[in-house]
């Protein structure tokens, strides 16, 4: 889940990050109180478990594709994410250490 302009947009991950691509489904977004929210998903459909927390810094940003520094306590990483068909995403890994920005220079969290 990224907070953007108010609201959560979340994708489904098939599993935890790593280096490398990996194929996402962008689903719909969600009220910020969703962020502390883990347990079942209506419809029998999953869990929802948060993985890691953080920040991010947009890089770069388009219509069809996201270039995000993410900056979290199990993560850091750039990821690249790229629009293929309406709801799903190639989202690629840059898994490394690296340095927060200062908390002025981001957009979200």
């Amino acid at each position: 889940m990224l907070e953007r302009d108010g609201v959560l947009q979340t994708w489904r991950l098939p599993a935890p990050p790593t280096n490398g691509d990996m194929i996402a489904e962008r689903i719909g977004d969600h009220r910020l109180a969703y962020l502390a929210y883990e347990g079942p998903v209506s419809g029998g459909r999953g869990q929802v478990k948060c993985w890691d927390r953080g920040i991010y810094q947009v890089e770069q940003a388009g219509i069809d594709r996201l270039k995000l520094a993410v900056f979290g306590g199990r993560i850091r990483a750039i990821l690249i994410m790229s629009l293929l068909t309406e709801a799903t995403w190639l989202i690629f890994w840059v898994l490394h250490p690296v340095t927060a920005p200062s908390h002025g220079d981001l957009e979200g969290g």
